[in-house]
């Protein structure tokens, strides 16, 4: 009989060391969850913080973008007679007047002759003379003149492409190239 309230004793034992392992491994398991849980939450809200400042950087790119060009141009500006002229660029686009024979032929029927940058358009000459000189432009026509090949020392050569524009201004308006940028 005693050996049967061993038995009943040490399957008692068993039964309970098996429901705390149980219990354990539940627990682990509960907690193995509650920490995935957690660690699922702390990645919402990383990404949620994340996704906010993403939305306010882009809501602030573009005023960063618009205060950064009023001050570029309040920076480069330069002044000329009182005026502010916005793009320091019009003085690389008309390089130097052009003064020959024919230049100043043009000259009495109101065109004005430049030597210009190669890059420059039509429209950056037009511009450039009506905001550097202050006068109203009517017509550009440009002039690509290419290079002649010629020989320096004996050795074959090439001279620069140069590029003219013939600037027609409106009628009673001129510019006095002796004097200068004004």
């Amino acid at each position: 009989m005693s050996e049967d309230k061993n038995k009943a004793a040490a399957k008692a034992s068993m039964k309970s060391d098996e429901k705390k392992a149980a219990a354990k491994t539940a627990a682990k398991k509960s907690d193995g969850e509650a920490k995935k849980a957690a660690a699922k939450q702390a990645d919402v809200k990383a990404e949620a913080k994340s996704d906010a400042k993403a939305e306010t950087k882009a809501a602030a790119k573009p005023a960063k973008k618009a205060e950064a060009k009023r001050e570029k141009k309040t920076d480069t500006g330069v002044k000329k007679q009182g005026k502010l002229i916005d793009d320091i660029r019009l003085y690389d686009v008309i390089q130097r007047p052009l003064i020959t024979e024919k230049a100043t032929l043009a000259a009495e029927q109101g065109k004005v002759v430049f030597k210009i940058n190669a890059t420059a358009n039509k429209q950056d000459v037009k511009r450039a003379v009506e905001q550097l000189f202050g006068v109203k432009v009517v017509k550009v026509n440009t002039v690509l003149t290419k290079g002649k090949q010629k020989r320096f020392r004996g050795k074959l050569g090439q001279r620069n492409d140069t590029r003219k524009a013939i600037v027609t201004l409106a009628a009673g308006q001129s510019i006095d190239l002796a004097a200068g940028l004004k």
